[in-house]
């Protein structure tokens, strides 16, 4: 409605700003980009000088579209000419963020603090300054935001991590030195981001663990923790409604699904112990197995062909039953020594109703090594069957 009055307004008066403005925005609200981008060149087009809210929406319209590097270049146009507008110099601060240069953001929200101090903008500049692992700076904006507002939801999230700081700071600030010196440690980014996990910072551990992926794509330390880093940004971005058509959000996607979501309680002392010495490990069905484990069958597929016990077992246990009943029975064919070969044909016998088979087969998997799963198959089997 808003568009089609103002649209009615410009062919009366061509040189109208706000109505120029009003439709812009209004295609904006629509979702309608293209239609807004057209308006704003016709309105740069039909009036010789426009507005400096022209240069507003054009940088919120390139940040819709995803297009960092031109919003940014739009806000600065934008507070050249109206640089007491704090809002616009947040928004710079987070666009910046987005385009991971923190440091620039930071002085983009220290514009802003200056203009107008408020809670909110102490907590945006402390996840610049912890992005940047400026561990000082972040921990006096977060308490000058408790100070201004401690019923503020982010500073109560993050006050109470820099109370424990003497307890991750200093292995924090060792490893931080060690990736300064050498940005190509792989190892230590991987150390890093599980330090940063573990404290509290989520964002910048993910910053690590892109990086350590950028290194080794086939690392499984950093193809698990980067695929359980998008999830949990799905997860926040559907919490707070966001758009789910942006290319960062596809990515996300993409690497969550690779890896299954895991129980907190499984990411353990020995939980990152065994992955550590899984990615080291050369022989690919160690990795599968590792991952079965800890119930990865997606990312175990990617470790080996057919005729492997562990793809067969990983095969069963995304239930791709025709799939896995041919990978299981190539399994015990070459693997007849093998365990785990028998129980996932075990499994897929059951799953099929082939009851005596299903017996069958776990019988052979008893015999190679005895364990609950065993036990409880053999117990499913014969119910089924009627035979106690």
């Amino acid at each position: 409605m808003v568009g089609e009055v103002s649209a009615r307004e410009l062919i009366e008066n061509p040189r109208d700003q706000k109505a120029w403005a009003a439709l812009v925005a209004a295609r904006m609200n629509q979702d309608d980009l293209k239609r807004a981008e057209q308006a704003l060149k016709e309105w740069r087009t039909t009036v010789s000088s426009p507005a400096a809210a022209s240069e507003k929406l054009d940088a919120e319209l390139a940040f819709t579209e995803g297009d960092t590097p031109r919003a940014v270049n739009a806000w600065k146009r934008y507070l050249h000419r109206a640089p007491k507008d704090d809002a616009a110099w947040k928004q710079l601060a987070a666009v910046y963020g987005d385009e991971k240069d923190f440091a620039n953001g930071v002085d983009a929200m220290g514009s802003a603090l200056a203009l107008r101090a408020d809670a909110e903008g102490f907590v945006q500049r402390a996840r610049l300054r912890i992005r940047m692992h400026d561990w000082a700076g972040a921990e006096s904006d977060v308490r000058q935001a408790n100070r201004m507002d401690s019923t503020n939801a982010d500073a109560q999230a993050l006050f109470p991590i820099f109370e424990r700081s003497a307890t991750w700071q200093p292995p924090m600030s060792a490893l931080d030195q060690i990736v300064q010196k050498n940005p190509d440690d792989f190892q230590s980014r991987l150390n890093r981001a599980e330090w940063l996990r573990w404290s509290g910072f989520t964002e910048a551990a993910q910053d690590d663990i892109e990086a350590a992926f950028q290194m080794d794509p086939k690392s499984l330390r950093a193809r698990l923790w980067r695929g359980l880093a998008a999830q949990e940004r799905l997860a926040a971005d559907r919490t707070a409604g966001d758009d789910e058509k942006s290319s960062r959000v596809e990515n996300d996607k993409a690497a969550a699904g690779d890896v299954m979501p895991m129980d907190a309680a499984l990411i353990s002392t020995d939980f990152e112990r065994e992955l550590k010495a899984a990615d080291a490990e050369t022989d690919p069905e160690a990795r599968a197995r590792f991952l079965l484990k800890y119930h990865q069958p997606v990312m175990a597929l990617r470790e080996v062909q057919e005729g492997s016990p562990a793809r067969a077992q990983a095969l069963v246990d995304l239930d791709r039953l025709p799939e896995a009943g041919r990978s299981a029975r190539l399994a015990t064919q070459q693997h007849p020594g093998d365990a785990m070969a028998w129980m996932a044909l075990a499994r897929w016998e059951l799953a099929n109703g082939n009851y005596r088979e299903t017996l069958d087969a776990v019988n052979r998997s008893a015999r190679l090594g005895k364990t609950p799963e065993t036990e409880d198959l053999r117990k499913t089997a014969l119910l089924r069957l009627g035979t106690r």
